[in-house]
Parts: C-alpha cells; sequence; structure tokens
C-alpha cells in the first residue's frame, strides 16, 4: 500500500514545480522532500518528471 504523507509529498513537487519550491511549501528541507521521493520511487518503481521545452514542434 502507497504511504498517503509520500503522495502528498508529490502531489505538492508537482504542484510546486520543483522539489526545493515544494520544500518551502511544507517548511521542510528539500532533502528530507527528495527522501520521501526516493521512498516512493522504491516503492513503485522510477517515475521520471519531464520538464517543458522552449521550443514546441509545429504539426507537419
Amino acid at each position: 500500500m502507497l504511504n498517503p504523507h509520500r503522495l502528498a509529498i508529490l502531489r505538492a513537487v508537482l504542484a510546486a514545480g520543483s522539489v526545493g519550491a515544494a520544500a518551502r511549501n511544507l517548511a521542510c528541507f528539500t532533502a528530507t522532500v527528495g527522501r520521501h521521493l526516493a521512498a516512493l520511487a522504491r516503492e513503485t518503481g522510477p517515475v521520471r518528471f519531464g520538464g517543458t521545452t522552449s521550443r514546441r514542434s509545429r504539426p507537419g
């Protein structure tokens, strides 16, 4: 079963846009957020956080 606290931290990272911003919003250390994400990855398998690019491909 997934840890609800770790899922909340993942949601905070996704909402904030970065681990550092999520840590500030959660009033905890960046390393703490990273440890929770690492534990979640071990429980579920790797999760890839995709970034955005400044260039978008144009339709053919």
